[in-house]
């Protein structure tokens, strides 16, 4: 069975409940024939919630990979597309299909990692909406630049340099801003310099996102971002559960004010 995306509501009196409506997006294009799977999910300026996810599809003969071939990224038996939909109340959604084109992409691309604030408001920069890319896209650092989240201009840009650690990107997580003035700090997955996966984090200037500014080893991974509750930082993570099992567990920052 492919994944499907959910959505659930917590409070104090009676912890998680499930929505009736679930699934809140299943498959429905050819391009998500697989899974639609990794949903990241931005509140708008104006209310709107914009959803970002992947939609997984066997690749057997496709005409977009004749198209538009990936020498620098080859892709096996399955490609992975990022889609959009967007909801007034994250009950309801409405799919707007492909978020990144094929000319780009290339039958592969993750991420759709866009800069947020922890009450989930994607945060502008520069008067615009930036995502990262990672994965995919030929091989090639990508970047893309909108006014309204749904439509986007993209173009190569090498915003991650891990050659100080002899390591290369893998996927990044989240992008977070925590405050009005502060940095962005960006949340990645890549492989060391031994070949072994890890987590990282890198910090950007508001005025200056796309060039590095520090690097630190070890990060949260939390490909759903963070949120702020009860004054701290939170975020859901499954990596840990027991083998076999399905449970996601909440890391809540030791110091609210580190």
């Amino acid at each position: 069975m492919s994944s499907r995306i959910g959505h659930a509501v917590y409070t104090r009196s009676a912890g998680w409940i499930d929505d009736p409506a679930n699934p809140v997006v299943i498959s429905t294009f050819d391009n998500e024939g697989l899974s639609v799977e990794d949903p990241k999910v931005y509140r708008r300026h104006d209310g709107l919630y914009v959803m970002f996810y992947n939609g997984i599809w066997a690749t057997d003969g496709a005409d977009e990979l004749t198209r538009y071939p990936s020498p620098g990224y080859p892709l096996d038996e399955v490609g992975c597309d990022i889609m959009v939909a967007t909801s007034a109340d994250l009950q309801s959604w409405t799919k707007h299909g492909l978020a990144v084109p094929y000319e780009i992409s290339r039958g592969w691309a993750k991420g759709a990692v866009i800069p947020r604030s922890p009450r989930g408001d994607a945060v502008r920069v520069g008067g615009e909406y930036i995502m990262y890319l990672s994965e995919g896209c030929n091989g090639t650092m990508t970047v893309g630049r909108s006014t309204d989240l749904l439509t986007w201009e993209f173009r190569a840009e090498p915003y991650l340099d891990l050659t100080a650690w002899g390591g290369s990107l893998f996927e990044v997580a989240t992008a977070v801003v925590r405050d009005d003035d502060s940095d962005i700090v960006l949340d990645f997955f890549y492989n060391d310099a031994d070949g072994q996966f890890a987590a990282g984090q890198a910090r950007y200037s508001r005025r200056d996102p796309f060039r590095q500014r520090e690097l630190n080893k070890g990060g949260a991974l939390a490909w759903g971002g963070f949120a702020e509750w009860d004054g701290a930082l939170y975020f859901a993570q499954g990596w840990d559960a027991p083998e076999g099992s399905r449970e996601l567990y909440f890391y809540r920052e030791t110091d609210a004010h580190a």
